[in-house]
C-alpha cells in the first residue's frame, strides 16, 4: 500500500509555522528547542499515515546576544539591550530559567522578532531555595 505524503513549506515565527498556503502549523517545542530554531528559519513538513515531520531547510542569519531573564507577571523573558524577547517554555523549563539569571542567546541578525531562543545559562541567580 502506498504511502501519501505531503510537502509544505515555510517560515519558524518562533513559535509555530507560517505555512505559504497562510495557515499556521504548530511545532513541537521539543523539536524548536532541540534544532534552536530562530524565527525567519524555513522549515519544510512533511506529512503522511505515521505522522506529522519538520525539517529545517534554510536557516535565518543568526547572532548570539547576552540577556538577563526577566520574570514580567506569568512570562519570563530574555532582555537584551532594553529588547525584550519571548522564550518558549520548554527552554525556560529545560534550562530551569529563573528571574536574574544571565543568557546566551541566539535571536536573527537583521530581523525583528518578539523571540529568542536560550542556547546556554552564563550565571544563575542565587535563591535561598534547600
Amino acid at each position: 500500500m502506498e504511502r501519501k505524503t505531503e510537502k509544505l513549506s515555510g517560515i519558524f515565527n518562533g513559535q509555530q509555522m507560517e505555512g505559504e498556503d497562510g495557515r499556521t502549523y504548530p511545532v513541537p517545542q521539543n523539536y524548536a528547542s532541540k534544532s534552536k530554531l530562530i524565527s525567519g528559519d524555513k522549515l519544510l513538513l512533511s506529512t503522511n499515515d505515521n505522522g506529522f515531520f519538520y525539517r529545517r531547510t534554510e536557516a535565518e542569519p543568526s547572532k548570539r546576544v547576552f540577556g538577563r531573564c526577566i520574570q514580567e507577571e506569568k512570562l519570563l523573558v530574555v532582555e537584551v539591550d532594553s529588547i525584550k524577547y519571548k522564550v518558549l517554555p520548554s527552554v525556560v523549563a529545560f534550562f530551569k530559567l529563573k528571574d536574574g539569571d544571565d543568557v546566551i542567546a541566539i535571536v536573527p541578525k537583521e530581523r525583528e522578532t518578539e523571540w529568542a531562543m536560550v542556547e546556554g545559562v552564563v550565571t544563575k541567580n542565587k535563591t535561598d531555595e534547600f
